[in-house]
């Protein structure tokens, strides 16, 4: 992190005539420094003492406005070390299917693939059932590390049927996703996928290869990719860094005149998407 370049952020005094909140000028302030490039991750704000003393303020308009960009993922804090600008959260938008080479292309990121490892296993009862496989038949697991411009993303864990699962593993996973080995060279055709979300603590294996702690949030993905002829060709589960990851979804409301709005259970996001 680069203590030098934080600290010397100055902040201007907030106009006190203003309707605006003493705290929410500063907020902006810092906020327009991180996005001009003024501030970039890694970098230290000065202490809350400096900060308050630049701005002519008391520590507690301080701690609102630092507050306030710890809730937006702009910064963090941590007591004994004080604040500093963090990663922007990638913002991905659920409208169609796409991978995650795609994702980190359309925002100008340089995706890539560590591949953990592959081997044949019996299918379990979730896989079987996402796969129609029956239980305890041969499957192909695949584990990746997914990186953003050489930054940890996610953690992916795919089963595939055998016979599809083989052909796929003999590629070079480093740099080829799946969703390209599939259409490209074994001329599947897909089609759309059944997306379940919700949160897990990272469990020691996957906070290592994500470079977190264990129990850290994750958002983990339940995704399951259908062939155009209905047919379930990959399973996965896709641990990513709350940290930097959100998912967006615009949803209408149906009309109230017969018909109920749409139902779902807390804690859960469960879609179909389309390419």
């Amino acid at each position: 992190m680069s203590l030098a370049r934080g600290h010397n952020f100055v902040l201007d005094p907030p106009a006190p005539t203003s309707p605006v909140p003493l705290h929410y000028q500063i907020r902006e302030q810092i906020s327009r420094a991180i996005a001009d490039g003024r501030l970039v991750p890694g970098d230290f704000l000065p202490p809350e003492e400096d900060l308050a003393a630049q701005a002519s303020v008391s520590r507690t308009t301080i701690r609102q406005a630092l507050a306030a960009l710890v809730h937006e993922g702009l910064i963090e804090r941590k007591r004994g070390r004080g604040s500093w600008v963090v990663e922007p959260r990638i913002d991905q938008q659920l409208t169609e299917l796409t991978g995650f080479v795609e994702d980190m292309l359309s925002h100008g990121l340089e995706p890539e693939a560590r591949v953990i490892s592959t081997e044949v296993v019996s299918a379990d009862i979730i896989v079987a059932k996402e796969l129609r496989l029956p239980e305890g038949s041969r499957a192909v697991r695949i584990e990746r590390v997914r990186l953003a411009d050489r930054r940890p993303i996610l953690f992916d864990v795919s089963h595939l049927p055998l016979e599809i699962g083989q052909r796929v593993v003999n590629e070079d996973l480093r740099k080829r996703s799946i969703f390209e080995i599939l259409e490209g060279d074994l001329g599947v055709a897909l089609d759309e996928a059944d997306y379940h979300i919700r949160a897990v603590a990272a469990q020691k294996p996957i906070a290592t290869h994500l470079r977190v702690r264990p129990g850290t949030p994750l958002l983990m993905i339940e995704r399951t990719t259908y062939s155009r002829d209905g047919v379930p060709v990959d399973f996965e589960n896709l641990y990513y860094r709350a940290d930097r990851m959100t998912f967006s979804l615009r949803l209408k409301r149906r009309g109230t005149s017969g018909e109920s709005a749409s139902t779902g259970s807390v804690g859960w996001v469960d879609i179909r998407r389309k390419p």
